[in-house]
């Protein structure tokens, strides 16, 4: 089984969480989700059950799970959960278990914790949209 990747990304105002596992070699699957408030807004799965025998498999898997995770993340900048995030949530603002300050960053700074490990994004403001 290879480590997860967990991205936090700040998006509209709300925080959003993107997470990539693996099930390992007996279930040769990759599963992503994004998160807002404890709900999950979308998901993908993948099967890398045909790379399994590759002398190669634990780098490959490493790359199809950082494609996979960025793909989510493209998605959810592109607005593909936009209308799921104005749905209620659980907005429960307890921290994380293991929550660790972010260096430089105080209460009212949009993401102020994080896992260890997880990456820490904060997407670009939406650009402005013009009309003549």
């Amino acid at each position: 089984m290879i480590p997860g990747l967990n991205t936090d990304v700040r998006y509209k105002g709300k925080t959003f969480h993107i997470q990539t596992e693996d099930s390992g070699f007996e279930n040769p699957v990759l599963i992503t989700h994004v998160f807002l408030g404890g709900t999950i807004l979308g998901s993908e799965k993948q099967s890398y059950q045909d790379a399994v025998g590759r002398d190669d498999v634990e780098g490959h898997v490493r790359d199809l799970m950082r494609a996979q995770h960025r793909a989510m993340y493209r998605a959810l900048l592109d607005g593909r959960y936009d209308d799921l995030a104005r749905r209620p949530t659980n907005t429960s603002s307890r921290k994380p278990e293991g929550a660790i300050p972010l260096a430089g960053r105080t209460p009212g700074m949009g993401i102020i914790s994080a896992g260890r490990g997880t990456v820490i994004l904060e997407a670009p403001p939406p650009a402005a949209s013009t009309h003549d």
